[in-house]
């Protein structure tokens, strides 16, 4: 198994600290985004992107957990709704 790999799975299971899930980061990522853009369309449209990426299932992963199959997975989705 290469290092990266295990040292990726050591950080996952043994936190510095609680580590937080894609819908606790999201009051933080869009108060970043209103601080570097302002409240604009913009601003709106991620909020409502992002909660229902959130709301079909995501919202309790850890960021580093997501994969690329999910992401690609979820993808057509988007195009539905």
């Amino acid at each position: 198994m290469p290092l990266i790999e295990v040292a990726k799975f050591w950080q996952l299971h043994n936190p510095e600290t609680k580590l937080k899930t894609l819908a606790e980061w999201k009051p933080l990522f869009i108060g970043d985004v209103i601080a570097r853009r302002g409240k604009t369309r913009h601003e709106s449209d991620l909020r409502s992107r992002l909660d229902h990426f959130l709301a079909v299932g995501f919202g309790k992963h850890l960021p580093n957990t997501v994969t690329r199959t999910e992401i690609l997975d979820y993808s057509p989705s988007i195009l539905r709704s």
